[in-house]
Order: C-alpha cells, then sequence, then structure tokens
C-alpha cells in the first residue's frame, strides 16, 4: 500500500511555513487518571504516553490499553482515543470456569485457550466515590478492545512487577535508613550522665564550683572546676558507625540487579567507575531496552495501536484508493529550514518509509515468479528524501501521482 505524505502548514493559509510543534501526530491519546470518572482531557502526545505505559509496566508489572471509538462530532481526524488502565480495573476475583471456557484473574479464555474478554471495574477500586456509585462490578470487555502490555516470563496471564524478586531488600533497607536515624537522635539527645549515691538530694548535676567557692553552671574555655559531693559525670561521646555506606551500595547493588538496571544509573553514583568500564556495563542494558522494544513493547503495545488506527482511519476516510495518507508537520529546527524550501520549491518530492513486515501472503503464478506480498505490517517512520523506492510515494500537496509506461524490447522485436 503506498503511502503519500500530505504536507499541510501554515503555508496553505497565510504563505509561512508551519513551526508549531503539535501536541498530538494523527491519533489523539488520553490518559485518564485512576480517579477520574469522566473527564478524558488529553494530556500527553503519543510518545510521553509509550512513555506512562513503559513506567506502569515496570512498576506494576502490566498496564492495559483500551480503545475507544469516537464519532466523526467529536472533530477528530481519526476517531480513535487510546485510554491507559491501571491493572487494578482487572477484575482479579473473576476466577474459575465460565460456560466452555475459563476465567483466569479477570482475563477470560475460549476452549482453546485464546482470549476472549477482560473484565474491567467501572471505576478503579481505589476511589472510594466511584466504587460507593458502582460499586466493585465488572463486565468484560471484548479482548479485541484491550492491549494487555506485560512481560511474560512463563506462561501466566498477568505480569508481575519488575521488582518483585527484591522487594524484601528494598524493605530491609528502608529500615536500616530508619534504625540508623533513630540512632543519630538519640546520641544528640543524651549529653551527659551523672553518677553518685545522693543524685536525689543533689538534683541531676553535682556541686561544681570554681576557685572561689562559686557554683559554676556554665563552662568557658580555660574553666578549672572542682566537683564537690563525690560526683562523677561522664559525658556522651557518640562513635562513629563503620560499614553504613558499605552496606547501603551493597544493598542498591542488588535492588538494581532486581530492576534489571545498572547501579550507576539507579543511583547517579559514578565515583566507582570509569569512562570505559560504564560505557561496557552499558552495553548489555542497551541489548536489554533492544529486547524489550522488539519481543514485548512492539507486538502487545505498537502492533494493536497500528491495527486500531488503519480500521478507524479506513472507516473516516483517511486512507483512499489503498494509499495511506500521513499529516506531516515540519521541526521547527535551524537546520531543517533548507529542507522545507527544498519541499516547497519539488527538489524533494518523494518519501520514503520505513517498515516492519509481520506477514507475508507468498504464491507462485503458473510459469511466473514466487510473489511475496505484504500483508500486515508496520511503519515506523516517514523520511523526505530525493528518490524514493517507491515512485508513488511522495508529497501530495506538491506534485499529482502520474503513470509511468514502460516499452519493453524483447530480443528479434
Amino acid at each position: 500500500m503506498p503511502v503519500i505524505a500530505r504536507a499541510t502548514a501554515d503555508s496553505d493559509l497565510n504563505l509561512r511555513p508551519c513551526k508549531s510543534k503539535p501536541s498530538f501526530i494523527t491519533v489523539t491519546v488520553c490518559s485518564t487518571p485512576s480517579h477520574s470518572r469522566t473527564s478524558r482531557v488529553p494530556t500527553t502526545g503519543f510518545y510521553g504516553l509509550q512513555t506512562l505505559i513503559c513506567r506502569e509496566m515496570v512498576e506494576a508489572g502490566e498496564v492495559l490499553v483500551r480503545r475507544r471509538l469516537r464519532r466523526a462530532s467529536d472533530g477528530l481526524p481519526v476517531p480513535l482515543q487510546l485510554q491507559v488502565l491501571e491493572a487494578d480495573f482487572l477484575d482479579a476475583t473473576k476466577s474459575g470456569a465460565i460456560g466452555a471456557g475459563r476465567l483466569v484473574q479477570g482475563i477470560e479464555f475460549d476452549p482453546v485457550g485464546k482470549r476472549r474478554a477482560h473484565w474491567l471495574h467501572a471505576e478503579h477500586p481505589g476511589d472510594a466515590y466511584g466504587a460507593l456509585l458502582n460499586g466493585l462490578q465488572s463486565r468484560p470487555v471484548p479482548a479485541t478492545e484491550i492491549a494487555h502490555v506485560y512481560e511474560k516470563q512463563r506462561t501466566q496471564a498477568r505480569g508481575v512487577p519488575w521488582g518483585a524478586p527484591v522487594i524484601r531488600s528494598l524493605r530491609d533497607l528502608d529500615d536500616y535508613e530508619v534504625a540508623e536515624l533513630v540512632r543519630k537522635k538519640t546520641e544528640a539527645c543524651v549529653t551527659a550522665i551523672v553518677f553518685g549515691d545522693d543524685e536525689a538530694q543533689q538534683g541531676i548535676a553535682p556541686s561544681v564550683v570554681d576557685a572561689d567557692g562559686n557554683r559554676v553552671e556554665q563552662f568557658e574555655p580555660g574553666l578549672i572546676a572542682y566537683a564537690r559531693g563525690g560526683k562523677d559525670i561522664r559525658f556522651n561521646q557518640p562513635s562513629a558507625t563503620g560499614g553504613y555506606g558499605e552496606y547501603k551500595r551493597a544493598s542498591l547493588h542488588t535492588i538494581s540487579a532486581g530492576f534489571r538496571v545498572p547501579y550507576e544509573l539507579l543511583t547517579g553514583d559514578l565515583s566507582q567507575v570509569n569512562y570505559s568500564s560504564i560505557r561496557a556495563g552499558l552495553v548489555e542494558f542497551r541489548r536489554q531496552i533492544d529486547a524489550v522494544q522488539w519481543q514485548l513493547f512492539i507486538p502487545m503495545f505498537c502492533a494493536p495501536v497500528w491495527r486500531w488506527f488503519t480500521e478507524a482511519a479506513w472507516a473516516a476516510g483517511q486512507i483512499e484508493d489503498g494509499r495511506g495518507i500521513a499529516l506531516v508537520r515540519i521541526s521547527e529546527r535551524a537546520d531543517v529550514e533548507p529542507i522545507w524550501r527544498d519541499i516547497q520549491a519539488g527538489h524533494i518530492r518523494a518519501v520514503s518509509i520505513g517498515y516492519q513486515v509481520h506477514r507475508f501472503e507468498v504464491s507462485k503464478p503458473e510459469a511466473a515468479r514466487e510473489l511475496w506480498r505484504a500483508v500486515d505490517w508496520t511503519p515506523f517512520e516517514v523520511s523526505a528524501v530525493a528518490v524514493g523506492a517507491d515512485p508513488a510515494a511522495g508529497f501530495r500537496a506538491q506534485h499529482p501521482l502520474h503513470d509511468c509506461v514502460l516499452h519493453r524490447r524483447d530480443g528479434g522485436s
């Protein structure tokens, strides 16, 4: 399917290029707080929404993204919104048999083990007001409307928080910090202890006089004091406790390993590394990030969202005659200005689409070459180029498509 980038900017209105950054690209995204009941106001762009989903996946172990189709009267270019739901919306009490299928912690499976529905609460269980209005009832939402993002460590149906293996270490470190703080406060409170036989008669302080016999209650440099009554006073001398830094560093190493994050990134402590060692240590972390992107985030979130988007765009007429249409805005960076001028002048007329193919249909007509046709693919980026691989992909606002006639001359003709 050729993709046409329709370059629309303020030049259509006042002959000036568009330099504003959009709050959303082509799909309006919504991030609904857990306590919100009705309002769904866009609060972040699509990239910010991905960050929110990834953070929730790491913290809670899983996150739900629900497709919300909108009416044409809502004025959206593509009538689609994405609603991010915390995992608490899944009704974990729903377990057991249901017809020929089964329920596992709020997820309904058909007889062959395919997801059929997710049982969701209407309100967050922690929202006292919403729970008072609607109770803790749940209803099934078709699985085709939900993108359930979580890391599969085995064949489980729900996600596990990434910090679960070190949750005890986090508690122990917190207890240690509290105990150390209490110890310091206690040492600071006790200044001196008075020893003697007749403390009840003498009071808490011994009788200390100077050379003239006057009672001394304040100390000053060079003072020579005399203790009367056989009293003994000992001042508190807090001793420095060793091993605090070593224990805390070792605990944070354990915690960082549990979260699969390098210690230096978790704590910001670069005192134990140099440039070469930290760069070598980040190599494996970057490989892990790539694995999370390609094996988890893209198939579980990006692919369903792309499918929802194309379906909504087709229904809204944004895909015309088998060609995808993308609304392109130009960056406000100064180094992009010459490229924008080349696009306006027609020097750059084509676009290049970066994509990943998920499924091919392979056919081999009789007496012809084998044909591979991509029927399920996901685009990742659109680049303006001078010569594109697909001559049908270009800027619709600049030049219309035209037919190309090929004259094939075989041998002897």
